[in-house]
């Protein structure tokens, strides 16, 4: 395997984005990101995203705030250079949860030390001061360790940015290290660079096929252990002279219905297939044909992705084929690529399809 060089200046750090649920951490995240107010329904796992500014680099771990996730977040403390917290500073009703979640964050022992970015989001609302929150968390009594209150809105973007550049002052520089790549054969996936064309590409399929999987190794170049999704994640990462921006749709029976949100100005899709199943005997079939009956997605290329190809049935382009009834299919451009996420298989080849293949000026 060939190295690949993140050849940057900038800073490198990883924080985790924590929060009770409906505190608007998943909002913040993708406003810091996009610069824009993205809906969102409550986080179920987790979403990874990098923000990016002037001399810093954040990749932000944002954990999903219900009760039954809280008891797994400790297994995503290994690393972290800081701890971001999002309370709403306009909730009166949570204010004994936020408070006992924020008390345990302080006395895990992972934890000791780091820096602390309390977010106190919906500051555009009649909320609390800073002195008030600092005073409600105790925070004039932490020592060894630095801390900032910063007023923000999540669906604005007040404040959002003057966080992160706190965060920048106070942590210790850390250049970006070389990374052994372990993604592709020998193909260089490069920073994002604003100038380069964009890719925007549904990911969907059943359930269990592999969806997160697959796009979280396309972004970290790492297994990610994940839990169903429910709603959406939304990666963008670079590959040679294109961005991608990939949303990876939920695939329980019923969520297509959810899928048509996603439609407007996506340029490909991927399909999912876990090709060790029988995709006659699931709703895999079923779930392409929900695709294939959009008008809005008439023309819009598809990659089949037959994932988990290594435990797959014997010929196994022909066996999806035959599932999905493809051997009449002409009416746009397609293809099949097996794949494995695990080991990364075949990723090189899915990407230089979708880059050869989608026209990055057409929207559908």
């Amino acid at each position: 395997m060939e190295s690949i060089s993140a050849c940057s200046q900038k800073n490198q750090y990883k924080v985790i984005l924590l929060g009770i649920e409906g505190s608007g951490k998943t909002t913040l995240l993708y406003h810091a990101k996009f610069s824009d107010a993205v809906k969102t329904i409550p986080t179920v796992g987790f979403n990874v995203e990098t923000i990016e500014y002037e001399e810093c680099s954040f990749t932000v771990w944002d954990m999903g705030g219900r009760k039954s996730i809280r008891a797994l977040w400790s297994n995503y403390y290994e690393g972290i250079d800081a701890l971001i917290f999002v309370l709403d500073s306009n909730d009166e009703f949570n204010t004994e949860i936020t408070n006992q979640v924020f008390n345990d964050l302080i006395e895990n022992s992972t934890l000791d030390n780091l820096p602390i970015l309390l977010f106190a989001n919906k500051s555009d609302l009649k909320s609390l001061s800073v002195f008030q929150l600092a005073e409600r968390f105790k925070l004039g009594y932490l020592r060894n360790r630095h801390w900032q209150v910063q007023p923000c809105s999540s669906i604005t973007g007040e404040g959002i940015k003057e966080g992160f550049m706190w965060l920048n002052r106070i942590l210790p520089a850390k250049p970006a290290i070389i990374l052994d790549d372990e993604k592709y054969s020998d193909e260089e996936i490069e920073k994002p660079e604003d100038n380069l064309p964009i890719l925007k590409l549904l990911m969907i399929g059943a359930r269990s096929a592999g969806k997160t999987t697959l796009l979280y190794k396309l972004k970290l170049g790492e297994i990610i252990e994940s839990v169903p999704t429910v709603g959406f994640n939304l990666e963008t990462f670079t590959y040679k002279d294109i961005k991608l921006c990939m949303w990876d749709i939920e695939g329980n029976p019923g969520a297509n219905q959810l899928w048509i949100h996603f439609y407007t100005q996506i340029q490909g899709i991927i399909y999912v297939v876990d090709s060790s199943k029988n995709c006659n005997d699931n709703e895999q079939k079923q779930a392409f044909d929900f695709i294939l009956s959009c008008e809005r997605l008439k023309n819009v290329p598809i990659l089949i992705i037959a994932n988990k190809f290594a435990s797959a049935v014997h010929d196994v382009e022909r066996h999806i084929k035959a599932c999905l009834g493809l051997d009449d299919f002409h009416e746009r451009k397609w293809n099949i690529i097996c794949v494995d996420a695990f080991s990364g298989k075949g990723l090189t080849e899915m990407l230089e399809w979708l880059r050869t293949n989608i026209n990055s000026a057409s929207q559908y």
